[in-house]
């Protein structure tokens, strides 16, 4: 996972599926828990929970990975042979 300013994450999923997930609509939403989305400094404070399968912010928000990789662009990651 891999944070892109000022709103997208670069994801790579169980399947080894890269997505890129825009997360623009999630910054209009109100409240305390959704203020990483809006500073990019909170924004790329994303870590990943292992034990929880999801992605999170120090202060608790999360997303369902299943609906972010439903919701996301597939992301094609080509290998330069040398």
């Amino acid at each position: 996972m891999f944070p892109i300013y000022p709103c997208y994450l670069l994801l790579e999923f169980e399947n080894s599926e890269y997505c890129i997930a825009d997360l623009s609509s999630e910054q209009s939403l109100t409240g305390e828990l959704f203020e990483p989305l809006k500073q990019w400094d909170s924004f790329r404070q994303v870590t990943v929970d292992a034990d929880h399968i999801t992605i999170q912010w120090p202060n608790g928000l999360d997303f369902d990975l299943d609906v972010l990789y439903a919701d996301s662009t597939p992301f094609v990651i080509q290998k330069i042979m040398s």
